[in-house]
């Protein structure tokens, strides 16, 4: 054991050299020469080296008694702290070996790691100690002081097996080389599970200076510059993109600045000699902590110096070695502090690591992987990769690793994933090709899920305001709804066209609440409606009472409609397709239509929009328009009239069409940019009708008629020509017993054509038969055909699934930060990808400027930071591709221009233009919080809906929900800049600033998660001042007492979020939470839970205790149920439904 004295036995390592020492003798070493001095500190705790002997001693013991014995591996999964440390040098003290898991990693990949290695203990976060079972296949790994698992190119992790003998080589020259002596400090602030960490840790150990341990809630920036200057910090040692968000200026203490991990660059080399010693350390993880040391002087000058004495560096290129040259090779490295190898298979140990013999002394040597090259003078520079390996943020990343598991998803064909930009903006982007018909699957999911919300908002608010039925019509020009005169006149000609097939049995899909199926109830022999939404079905139903028959009614989706054992002579799909999510769903319902079509049946799909007119609608709406319209923004289907036009066999079954402009609507979109299509069935094949006009003794046809409702759009047309040919369609009707049918033209999207039928009587539709323009079935759906909404929408989904995806199952630093989608990878000439032809995602490209002052001077440090500008103010800072460390440093830069306090937490949880706008504007003067309006609706209330932020400080987390609200005023509470004393402490402030703001409204706080919790205290202070209140709570949970779910459920959050890290102001939201008790309230509030738990919920005990989530204890509960989990339920999918909760509470319904 370490000892304080000399008579108690003390356990050194044997057989270490003369002049090197292992780490129980520098610990016995500065135990007896600096015994009261402080070695290790977090900023509020201190434990000097007496101290620290002894807590050593007694972890050893437990160690022990538990059965470890040399050799054994020992895996420690906490964050960094003061306990930590004191566990590592115990399993060193007892020539164990360390293995570090980082606890917020993915628990396949730690499961991974724990069945390569085989632990005989695992020490957790808590100080839980489990004992695994003991078996005969447990490895012993004698001369192994640590493992560290590192990304894998073939797709798993693999561990490195560094020896005691380098470790104990590599703290000697630690002391030896660098200039650290026992009145510094070093600072720790490294990951656990990255190898950099045991440099800090070395650097203390081998000199006996303090080692500052940042607690883990510190976030890189002014967090970390407050905690350096606090401790007396002298000492670093970290990746340059750490330095990068770090102000130089600010840190007067420190005197030696140590970088590695990532490449130095000149000008973070020009900010830390000013007022340091720079130094430049390699080393792969393959050779203990450090492998070369190179004194920065000159910022143009940068190289990584020389190795170390004892370990020999050798270039090779080709198989024949270059030393003292300066042609580039890939660095070999040879030494006695060359680890082991890799856990794992033969073949895997053998691939980088090689032994030979030189002078009677068998050595070890090791293969980079890294290009290097000499110069003249010795030093060493770093030139890149030989393979595909890359470094971000200093964690070394197999691409592999990552690909492999992102094809785990089941979502795509192939990808291939690099790392894109340099230095500390480099990230790594994901280039992904979709598996088979994946696309159209999300898209599909999506279309179901999304209008079944809509559609039950829409139509539930329909019935609870009483609407009419146009309910939710607007126009696209003006953004108000269409006049009751247009949309009369659009329901009359969607009729005349439903009655010119001459059907009296009827399907319609999508049948809404009864517009058209209402009409034909008492002219029909039979009809069955089908719908979505089981709301219009109901409202439907509502309208059917007096009507001469009764129809049948499904509530289901346009493709489900299989199970309905009826033939039809018409099947009616009005105004419907445009809210499909592609054209192949389409023509998958038509198929199904047929199946239940009689001959000579009829399938009318009425109120398309025409993609051949898509540039003259964008055209309209841009010119005489309320609001801007983008085509490529468009989510609704549209579909060119050539499609239809072209078909004549759908799954064997034969077919003709007729396409018709609308009747009626002149004036608007409805009639001039939208048209009818007739698909007829016909079980043998019908008379075709000449493709030239032809008189026949049923009808002729007339060609090349210019629509005059296109007439704007038709200046480059002669008008002499022009006025010869231009009508209305709407001209033609019973003119000398002619029955006149306009129809769209082949030639132009301009023209339509006249077929005359001489009889009085008129025509059955499916008499007409067109020619097709092709051949082509239904198997023939070309690109040209419509706008492919569902690209689209499967894109969104697909990188919204497939990031999931990887934040589930990768550590953060292996996440991508950028997905793109392609059709196919481009190829050299040689059939190899490549890599060099795909696309970048920091290409110099045109945003958006700014209007203000403010906002031009936030989007230049944006622009500054991620090499590109945003594109509008609703651009996020971290889906463009900010990480953590970046938002830190925009942040800290804002701060400083505005000279304003911002919450951390609040940008990394909505990052755009005008929140940071917003922020600033509120932060610079009320570090308590700020109230912000989220919708500005004119529907009166009795009690003002405040939505209060959850634990990320913005009500950002409401935008959907809120969405359903617009037409209610509603106002939000987003913290401030302070850290509250406790609950009370920060629902007074608000309680303050409500009343200061809106004083003389009752309030209806409403809270999600955390949230909950604060609108919960701020009713009890409101009560208690005899104001009125409401109260609804959403997904939250009384607090647990001694709950040891409290940090790992913070880092479930944050793992959520994306984030990297937890700032002070999570943590202490989430400490006031912690210690509340909340206080008994006379009162009814209303529950808003979850209704589907994910499987970390069902696991933490703060979501299953009681019936109420243990609200039942506190007050009167009114409990509902609302769709998705607790992170998912106000999501853009199931907010609808909380909405319509809310809204019945808000309007007293």
């Amino acid at each position: 054991m370490f000892d304080k004295t000399a008579d108690k036995p003390i356990m050194i390592d044997r057989d270490y050299k003369s002049k090197i020492q292992d780490v129980s003798s520098y610990i016995r070493m500065y135990s007896e020469t600096r015994g009261n001095a402080i070695a290790v500190t977090d900023g509020i705790k201190s434990v000097s080296w007496e101290d620290l002997v002894y807590n050593v001693n007694s972890k050893s013991e437990i160690l022990i008694k538990r059965g470890v014995n040399p050799g054994e591996i020992v895996i420690i999964s906490m964050q960094r702290s003061i306990e930590l440390y004191e566990w590592i040098l115990a399993v060193w003290n007892i020539h164990a070996v360390y293995a570090p898991v980082d606890p917020s990693s993915p628990a396949d990949r730690n499961e991974y790691i724990f069945a390569s290695i085989n632990p005989v203990l695992v020490i957790s976060d808590a100080s839980e100690i489990n004992e695994l079972m003991r078996h005969d296949s447990n490895p012993l790994y004698n001369d192994a002081a640590y493992i560290i698992f590192t990304s894998g190119s073939t797709g798993k992790p693999k561990g490195v097996i560094n020896h005691r003998a380098g470790l104990h080589y590599a703290l000697f020259m630690m002391r030896k080389l660098l200039p650290v002596t026992t009145s510094d400090t070093v600072l720790h602030f490294l990951s656990p599970g990255f190898d950099a960490s045991l440099f800090e840790i070395g650097l203390h150990l081998s000199t006996g200076a303090s080692l500052a341990i940042v607690p883990p809630h510190i976030s890189a920036g002014k967090e970390l510059a407050t905690f350096i200057n606090s401790t007396g910090v002298s000492v670093m040692a970290s990746t340059p993109s750490i330095y990068s968000v770090l102000n130089s200026a600010e840190l007067p203490g420190l005197k030696t600045v140590i970088m590695g991990g990532e490449v130095m660059t000149s000008g973070l080399a020009a900010l830390w000699m000013q007022n340091s010693r720079l130094y430049n350390v390699y080393g792969p993880t393959e050779v203990a902590l450090w492998s070369s040391i190179g004194e920065i002087t000159d910022p143009d000058d940068i190289h990584i110096g020389s190795p170390l004495p004892g370990l020999s560096f050798a270039l090779r290129n080709n198989e024949n070695t270059h030393e003292g040259d300066e042609t580039a090779g890939e660095l070999y490295i040879t030494g006695e502090s060359v680890a082991s190898g890799y856990i794992g298979t033969d073949a895997l140990v053998k691939s980088p690591f090689s032994t030979f013999e030189h002078g009677n002394v068998i050595k070890k040597s090791y293969k980079t992987g890294d290009i290097l090259k000499q110069r003249s003078d010795g030093k060493f520079q770093y030139c890149g990769r030989a393979d595909r390996q890359v470094k971000i943020r200093g964690f070394r990343i197999e691409p592999g690793e990552i690909e492999t598991v992102l094809m785990k998803a089941g979502l795509l064909k192939s990808c291939l994933v690099k790392a894109t930009g340099s230095g500390s903006s480099a990230k790594l982007s994901a280039y992904i090709i979709p598996a088979a018909g994946i696309l159209d699957t999300l898209a599909e999911e999506q279309y179901l899920t999304g209008m079944k919300s809509l559609s039950a908002f829409t139509y539930r608010t329909e019935k609870e305001m009483n609407a009419t039925e146009f309910f939710g019509w607007k126009s696209k020009l003006t953004g108000k709804p269409f006049t009751e005169k247009t949309m009369h006149e659009w329901v009359n000609g969607s009729l005349a066209r439903i009655r010119s097939c001459k059907g009296s049995n009827y399907l319609e899909i999508g049948c809404g609440s009864g517009i058209i199926g209402t009409q034909l109830l008492d002219e029909a022999e039979h009809y069955t409606g089908t719908d979505i939404s089981s709301e219009a079905l109901a409202i439907f139903k509502s309208r059917t009472l007096e009507k001469k028959i009764t129809p049948d009614f499904l509530c289901c989706g346009a493709n489900e409609i299989r199970s309905i054992n009826k033939i039809f002579d018409t099947i009616i799909i009005n105004s419907v397709v445009q809210y499909f999510p592609s054209l192949g769903y389409l023509q998958s319902v038509i198929e199904i239509c047929l199946s239940k079509l009689e001959d000579r049946g009829v399938i009318y799909i009425g109120d398309i929009r025409n993609y051949d007119l898509l540039s003259e609608y964008a055209s309209y709406i841009n010119s005489h328009g309320s609001q801007k319209y983008d085509p490529e923004s468009d989510n609704e289907l549209i579909i060119s009239p050539r499609y239809f036009r072209q078909l004549t066999n759908i799954s064997g079954t034969q077919v003709s069409t007729v396409v018709m402009p609308r009747i009626g609507c002149h004036d608007n979109e409805l009639g001039i940019f939208r048209y009818d299509a007739f698909i007829i069935k016909h079980d043998q094949k019908p008379l075709s009708m000449p493709a030239t006009p032809v008189m026949s003794e049923i009808f002729d046809i007339s060609k090349g008629i210019y629509n005059k409702r296109l007439l704007p759009f038709l200046k480059n047309v002669h008008d002499t020509f022009f006025n010869a040919h231009v009508a209305d369609p709407d001209d033609f009707e019973h003119i000398h017993n002619h029955y006149l049918i306009p129809v769209l033209s082949s030639s132009s999207p301009y023209q339509f054509d006249i077929i005359s039928c001489w009889q009085k009587s008129g025509v059955h539709i499916g008499d007409i038969t067109i020619p097709a323009e092709s051949s082509a079935t239904n198997q023939f759906i070309s690109p040209d055909f419509s706008n492919n909404p569902a690209e689209k929408t499967g894109k969104s989904e697909l990188t919204e699934k497939i990031s999931e995806y990887a934040k589930q199952h990768l550590p953060h630093y292996m996440v991508p930060a950028f997905y793109s989608i392609l059709q196919c990878f481009p190829r050299t000439h040689h059939g190899k990808i490549d890599e060099k032809a795909l696309p970048e995602h920091h290409q110099e490209r045109t945003g958006y400027e700014g209007n203000s002052e403010n906002e031009k001077k936030i989007i230049d440090v944006w622009t500054k930071i991620l090499n590109e500008p945003p594109e509008s103010p609703e651009s996020s800072f971290t889906a463009s591709g900010g990480t953590s460390l970046q938002i830190i440093e925009l942040v800290s830069t804002i701060e400083e221009i505005f000279n304003c306090s911002l919450s951390l937490p609040a940008i990394i949880s909505n990052s755009t233009i005008r929140f940071i706008l917003q922020s600033i504007a509120g932060h610079a003067h009320n570090p308590d919080g700020q109230l912000m309006e989220l919708t500005s609706g004119t529907t009166p209330v009795s009690f003002l809906p405040v939505f209060i932020h959850p634990l990320s400080g913005t009500v950002d987390c409401y935008k959907h929900l809120t969405d359903y609200l617009h037409d209610i005023r509603t106002i939000g509470i987003s913290g401030g800049s302070r850290l509250p004393l406790s609950m009370e402490d920060l629902a007074a402030s608000y309680i303050r600033l409500l009343i200061k703001e809106r004083d003389g409204e009752n309030f209806h706080l409403i809270g999600w998660s955390f949230g909950g919790m604060l609108a919960y205290e701020m009713a009890c202070q409101l009560y208690t001042m005899g104001r009125k209140v409401e109260l609804t709570i959403i997904d939250t949970a009384i607090p647990l007492k001694d709950d040891a779910f409290t940090e790992k459920r913070l880092k479930w959050i944050c793992s959520e979020e994306g984030t990297d890290a937890l700032s002070s102001y999570h943590h202490k939201l989430a400490e006031i939470y912690q210690s509340y008790t909340p206080k008994q309230l006379r009162a009814t509030i209303t529950l808003i839970e979850a209704e589907n738990r994910s499987s970390w919920e069902q696991s933490d005990p703060l979501f299953t205790q009681g019936r109420s989530l243990g609200w039942e204890y506190f007050a009167q509960v009114q409990n509902v149920k609302s769709p998705g989990a607790h992170l998912t339920m106000l999501n853009s999918v199931n907010a609808a439904k909380a909405s319509l909760t809310i809204r019945e509470l808000i309007l007293e319904i």
